[in-house]
């Protein structure tokens, strides 16, 4: 089982970079205590198979200039994006989108 823990980190991309914390592939990814700042999309999820929990907790994300926390199917075109909350213990100063897929 892959699964990857990040905790107690700061990911700062000077505005220049595309992703902070990208998912391709892998069982699990649980972010706690991070600051992710200054990346196109601080964190993004493209599984490449259903199964896939992510746990995002304490964790701020700063200046993403096209979403702070995305999720997409890759079987999905990115124009099914909908805007949705944050949930209560991610603190996002910038837009969060979710992919639901049908």
């Amino acid at each position: 089982m892959n699964v990857v823990i990040l905790r107690n980190l700061t990911l700062n991309g000077l505005g220049t970079s595309l992703d902070g914390i990208k998912l391709l592939a892998g069982k699990a990814l649980y972010v706690e205590s991070v600051v992710v700042t200054g990346f196109d999309k601080a964190i993004q999820i493209v599984p490449s198979a259903d199964d896939v929990k992510v746990s995002v907790k304490d964790t701020s994300l700063r200046n993403a200039a096209s979403g702070a926390l995305l999720v997409e199917h890759q079987a999905q075109r990115p124009s099914t994006r909908r805007s949705t909350t944050a949930a209560s213990s991610v603190r996002c100063s910038a837009s969060v989108s979710r992919t639901t897929r049908r």
